[in-house]
């Protein structure tokens, strides 16, 4: 499944990313956070509608927090240290990316407080202006950057729209696939699935972040890991929640706030000290950030651990 996955990037998704780019005429951190994000994040959001209408699961803030964390600390360190160059970042995208991600979250904790997602609260236009604005802003301001990569061959160009639409159907069918196999797998060894998506599914779910970063497009990565984070807030949790309300006559979604302030604290404290290590590291992507980023996913694994079992008991 790795290695499908692979292929499938660097054959077809990512080529299908630089072809939008040039016929919509933007840069690689908007493609990254916009088209990237959301052909990466769709399997995310196939998982929340499995959630909402079959399995019936109750989705807590930790989930949330647990993905972004994931994005925004272990997929950057691997893209700093599997690069075969040091990635030079611009500071607009993050700014603007974690800017509008911080606004989600005080929104959806906000929202999380009563323990249900209310028919209204599910429309919420922060897609629809983050889009807008980003526009806006772009017209102003150029960032576009000259990078010496591969370009998809004319012939294949006019493809991009089946490369972009099949690459997300494999996404998947392959994130189903490596799914059901680490259950197989940790069954036969006796190993649990929190081990098994730790060690073994987290650096594979890595790939396609890896393998823009290997191209050069650190800004790419970087917007996507974190464009990831805006579509799951924005799109993956509430359109399975309003389709929910839709159709039971608009009643509310149950959702669970235990452990909200302290899961929402790591959250931020993440976020932080994120900004700083790429402002000390001088908007450089390198080996030491890459190192520093992944140690701290692993303690925020620690954490989450430790508030799951109550070894630590959340004051709030």
């Amino acid at each position: 499944m790795f290695v499908l996955l692979a292929i499938l990037c660097e054959e077809f998704f990512v080529p299908a990313l630089r072809v939008i780019r040039d016929k919509l005429a933007i840069s690689y951190d908007v493609v990254g956070a916009t088209f990237m994000a959301a052909g990466i994040s769709t399997p995310k959001l196939l998982g929340f509608l499995i959630g909402v209408f079959i399995t019936h699961d109750n989705v807590d803030f930790g989930t949330v927090a647990g993905s972004a964390v994931f994005n925004v600390s272990f997929v950057i360190g691997l893209c700093a240290l599997f690069s075969r160059q040091v990635l030079h970042l611009s500071w607009w995208p993050l700014l603007r990316n974690v800017s509008f991600y911080i606004f989600d979250l005080i929104v959806l904790i906000i929202f999380f407080l009563d323990n249900v997602i209310m028919w209204w609260e599910n429309m919420m236009f922060n897609a629809q202006i983050e889009h807008k604005l980003k526009t806006k802003l772009h017209k102003h301001k150029s960032i576009f950057k000259a990078i010496a990569a591969e370009e998809p061959d004319k012939k294949s160009r006019k493809f991009f729209v089946i490369a972009f639409l099949g690459s997300v159907v494999w996404f998947c069918i392959i994130s189903y696939s490596t799914v059901w196999w680490r259950h197989q797998v940790a069954e036969t060894i006796s190993i649990s699935n929190e081990i098994m998506g730790l060690t073994i599914l987290a650096p594979g779910a890595c790939i396609p972040y890896v393998i823009v970063a290997c191209k050069g497009l650190g800004d790419m990565a970087v917007s996507s890991s974190e464009g990831s984070n805006i579509f799951d807030v924005t799109v993956s949790l509430p359109l399975p929640w309003l389709l929910r309300s839709l159709i039971h006559g608009l009643a509310p979604a149950a959702v669970t706030n235990i452990g909200l302030f302290c899961a929402a604290m790591l959250l931020f404290f993440i976020l932080i000290f994120f900004i700083i290590s790429i402002v000390c590291c001088k908007w450089k992507m390198n080996k030491v950030l890459g190192f520093t980023m992944i140690m701290l996913y692993f303690a925020f694994v620690v954490l989450s651990v430790m508030l799951h079992y109550q070894i630590i008991v959340c004051p709030v």
